[in-house]
């Protein structure tokens, strides 16, 4: 479902608009924006790959999107999968707490689902290159059982490396 979905959404990535920061997929249009900190990356931060798994969808395999002309704004990032904030003091929660997906103004002992987390998660990232042309790809899975990870997690996020070399595509995925 994942890769299907990439390779629909990446060979655009290279057909975009003037902007560079709107392509077309089968499943919408998506507009991004460029990093405000690297600004030789484009992001497109928020990509549903699947239906949402909420109501009669709960606890069934990933369905794919229909077909839609939509217009979307990945601009800002999707929520982590659902997660649970321990009752208990950890070792995330005192020493690490940005592993941690939570707003900041959560108590890092909630013992209850976290904020910042819904079931309706599934949704991709990318970070590419402003002038990407036929470049490799690397995709992340986030993780964390149940516990910890999402797109959104200041320490894994890819721009400054994306900058740098210029030189790949990254997808970041909740999963």
């Amino acid at each position: 479902m994942i890769l299907s979905t990439l390779l629909l959404f990446l060979p655009t990535l290279t057909a975009a608009s003037d902007d560079h920061l709107t392509v077309r997929t089968r499943t919408g249009k998506f507009t991004g924006l460029l990093n405000p900190d690297f600004p030789s990356v484009r992001e497109f931060r928020s990509i549903p790959y699947a239906q949402p798994p909420v109501a009669s969808r709960r606890w069934l395999p990933p369905a794919p999107l229909a077909d839609s002309n939509e217009t979307h704004y990945a601009t800002n990032y999707p929520p982590s999968c659902a997660q649970y904030v321990s009752g208990n003091p950890s070792v995330f929660g005192s020493i690490v707490p940005e592993f941690y997906i939570w707003d900041g103004n959560e108590n890092s002992t909630a013992g209850l689902m976290a904020q910042a987390s819904s079931e309706d998660c599934l949704q991709l990232a990318i970070w590419a290159p402003t002038n990407a042309t036929n470049l490799p790809v690397i995709v992340f899975f986030t993780g964390g059982a149940f516990k910890t990870g999402g797109i959104n997690i200041p320490y894994q996020l890819p721009p400054s490396w994306v900058s740098r070399t210029q030189s790949h595509i990254v997808v970041t995925t909740n999963y």
